[in-house]
């Protein structure tokens, strides 16, 4: 997956993406918690880039944020 998620960035094939927005996240941590890969997905949405090599697209964060300020796109 990692290889295929470098390749597509090179391309710029369209694919699906994880997409935060800070303005809607209330920093209450719930993602960090629920992520498998134990990655800081708060510090992500922050900063507005989810983009993560590590990252397997679970969708566990979509899931858990009660905000809804991760979502997925397809870009």
């Amino acid at each position: 997956m990692v290889i295929g998620t470098k390749i597509g960035n090179l391309l710029s094939v369209k694919r699906l993406r994880l997409h935060g927005n800070k303005a809607a996240c209330i920093s209450c941590h719930k993602c960090d918690k629920a992520c498998p890969m134990s990655l800081s997905v708060t510090e992500k949405v922050q900063k507005e880039k989810m983009d993560d090599s590590e990252c397997i697209l679970c969708g566990a964060c979509v899931d858990i944020c009660p905000k809804g300020a991760i979502s997925y796109k397809f870009k």
